[in-house]
C-alpha cells in the first residue's frame, strides 16, 4: 500500500469557473508538500472510497450538501478519518429578497458538527453573520474565494501569454458577460422552475420559513426578473454593435448558457464574437471595457483595474428590487437604459470613463476584494498547519473494485466519459454544455506561470494530480 503525508482531494463542478484557481490552491499546496487530486465530483468520491485520513477541499456533490448520497458521503468522510474543508463555490452573491435564505440553502449546518468537518469557510462576514449564533461558530472563518485572488495585479503574469493570443485574435474589444441562464440553460443542468430547483429550496429549509406558495413565487419572480433582463439585454447589445461598428465585442456567455444562442442570434455582425472557452479572467484582463447585467464578472473586472458598465433596464422598476444582486449591485458604473450605455461606452473607450471607486461596497460579501488580503494564503495555512499537527499519514491504494459501491462508480464514471465526448460531443463543440476539457499544454502553461520547478502537474486517468516532483506517485 502507497502511502503519503499530505493527500488533498479537490472536486469541480463548473470546469470553466473552477479549475485554475483550483490549479493554483493545489500548486501552493503542492510547494508546502501536499499531493493534490482535482477531479469531477463523481470520480474525486470513488477515489475517496479507499482513501484514509486525507484532506477535502470544496463542497459536497450537491449544491446544498443535503441529499441522500450527500449524507452517506459524508458517513464515509468519518470512517475513512478525512477532513473536510468546507469551501462553496457559489458562496457570496445572491439576490436581496432571499439573501439570508440562500446562504442556508448552500451552507448544510445541520451537518457542521459532523467530526469529518474541521473548518467552514465563507467569502464574506455577510455569510458568516447569518450563522452568527451557531453552535459551531468557533469552527466557521471569513476567508473569501481564491477566484478572485487571481484578478489582483500581482498577479497578471499568471495570463500574459493568453491575454497575448487573445488581444491577437480579437484586437482591441469590448467584454459583454451574461448571465442568464435561467432561460439560456444548457441541457446539463437543472432549469430555474424545475422540480430540482424546487427541491434545492427545500433542502435549504425554505419550508422552515414560507409556505409552498410563497417559494413557487420566489422562484417565478426571479425567472420573471432573469427572463425581462434578457429580453432587454440582448436587442440592446444588437443596437449597441451596430452603433459602434469600428469595435469588435467579445460575448462571454456563463458556463450554464447556451453558446449556439449568441452564435446564431449575433451571426449578422461581423464585429462580434462568441467565446466561452477556458477561465474568463484572461478575457478581462485583454478587454477595454466589460459590461455585464449584475453578473460575477463586474466584481472580477473591477478587481482588474478595467472600466466596468452594468446594465440593468429593471433598475427603473421596484417590482424587480428584491432580484437585485447584493454584493454586485452597487459595484461597477449603472446604467438603467440605451442613452446613458452609450454615452457610458464612448466615454470609457476614449478613456475618459473614470473609476467610481465602488469595490468596497463588495467588501462585506468577498473579504479579498480589495488590498493585500488573498484567500488563498488564509486557506494555505489553516490546512498546513492542521496537517502539520496531525499525527497520522495518509492512505491512498491502487485502486481495486472492492466494493458493489465501487463498481457502481466505476460504471457510471465510465458511461460519464462516453456521454461527455461522444453524446454530446455537437453540444460541447457549439458551448452548449457545462462540461469544458483542459489541453495537458494548459495545464503545463499555467503551471508555468505560477510555480516554481519543484512542482508538476499530470493527468491519471481523469483527474488531474499536483504535487511535489518528488512523490511516490510518480
Amino acid at each position: 500500500m502507497s502511502k503519503q503525508k499530505k493527500i488533498v482531494f479537490h472536486s469541480i463542478d463548473s470546469p470553466r469557473r473552477e479549475l485554475e484557481w483550483r490549479l493554483f490552491v493545489a500548486i501552493k499546496l503542492a510547494e508546502k508538500g501536499f499531493t493534490n487530486i482535482i477531479g469531477s465530483k463523481t470520480e474525486i468520491e470513488y477515489l475517496h472510497e479507499s482513501s484514509r485520513n486525507c484532506v477535502f477541499l470544496g463542497r459536497l456533490n450537491s449544491v446544498t450538501g443535503r441529499t441522500k448520497s450527500d449524507i452517506r458521503y459524508l458517513k464515509r468522510m468519518e470512517i475513512n478519518g478525512t477532513k473536510m474543508f468546507y469551501l462553496h463555490d457559489e458562496g457570496g452573491f445572491y439576490f436581496r429578497g432571499e439573501y439570508d435564505e440562500a446562504v442556508k440553502k448552500i451552507y448544510p449546518d445541520e451537518l457542521f458538527g459532523s467530526s469529518a468537518i474541521h473548518n467552514v469557510f465563507f467569502w464574506g462576514e455577510k455569510q458568516r453573520r447569518v450563522f452568527e449564533n451557531h453552535k459551531n461558530y468557533s469552527k466557521l472563518h471569513v476567508t473569501g474565494s481564491p477566484r478572485f485572488d487571481l484578478l489582483k495585479s500581482g498577479f497578471s503574469h499568471i495570463d500574459s501569454e493568453y491575454v497575448k493570443s487573445i488581444k491577437e485574435r480579437y484586437g482591441k474589444f469590448v467584454l459583454v458577460c451574461t448571465r442568464f441562464g435561467a432561460v439560456n440553460r444548457v441541457p446539463d443542468e437543472p432549469t430555474t422552475l424545475s422540480k430540482r430547483s424546487f427541491d434545492i429550496r427545500v433542502e435549504g429549509g425554505a419550508l422552515k420559513k414560507f409556505s409552498k406558495e410563497e417559494i413557487f413565487e420566489t422562484m417565478f419572480s426571479a425567472w420573471e426578473k432573469i427572463s425581462y433582463e434578457f429580453t432587454s439585454f440582448v436587442p440592446t447589445l444588437a443596437k449597441l454593435v451596430q452603433d459602434f461598428p469600428d469595435v469588435n465585442f467579445v460575448i462571454r456567455p456563463h458556463p450554464a448558457e447556451r453558446q449556439s444562442f449568441y452564435s446564431d442570434s449575433f451571426a449578422h455582425f461581423n464585429n462580434v464574437f462568441v467565446d466561452k472557452s477556458g477561465d474568463v479572467r484572461p478575457f478581462i484582463r485583454a478587454s477595454e471595457v466589460v459590461i455585464h447585467s449584475e453578473c460575477t464578472t463586474g466584481v472580477e473586472a473591477e478587481i482588474a483595474g478595467r472600466p466596468t458598465i452594468k446594465l440593468c433596464p429593471w433598475m427603473n422598476s421596484e417590482k424587480y428590487a428584491a432580484c437585485s444582486v447584493e454584493g454586485v449591485s452597487n459595484v461597477g458604473l449603472l446604467c438603467c437604459d440605451y442613452e446613458s450605455l452609450y454615452d457610458s461606452l464612448q466615454s470609457a473607450l476614449s478613456g475618459q470613463s473614470q473609476s467610481n471607486d465602488s469595490l468596497h461596497n463588495a467588501a462585506p460579501y468577498l473579504a479579498n476584494v480589495m488590498g493585500n488580503s488573498f484567500a488563498f494564503e488564509r486557506i494555505v495555512q489553516m490546512i498546513d498547519e492542521f496537517c502539520g499537527a496531525r499525527l497520522e499519514t495518509s492512505h491512498l491504494p491502487i485502486l481495486p473494485i472492492r466494493s458493489r459501491f465501487q463498481f457502481i462508480r466505476y460504471i457510471k464514471n465510465k458511461l460519464r466519459t462516453f456521454r461527455d465526448l461522444v453524446v454530446n460531443a455537437a453540444a460541447l463543440k457549439k458551448g452548449d454544455s457545462k462540461f469544458y476539457y483542459y489541453s495537458d499544454t494548459e495545464l503545463q502553461r499555467f503551471l508555468k506561470n505560477v510555480s516554481t520547478n519543484d512542482v508538476k502537474i499530470w493527468r491519471k486517468g481523469r483527474n488531474i494530480w499536483v504535487a511535489p516532483k518528488r512523490n511516490l506517485y510518480s
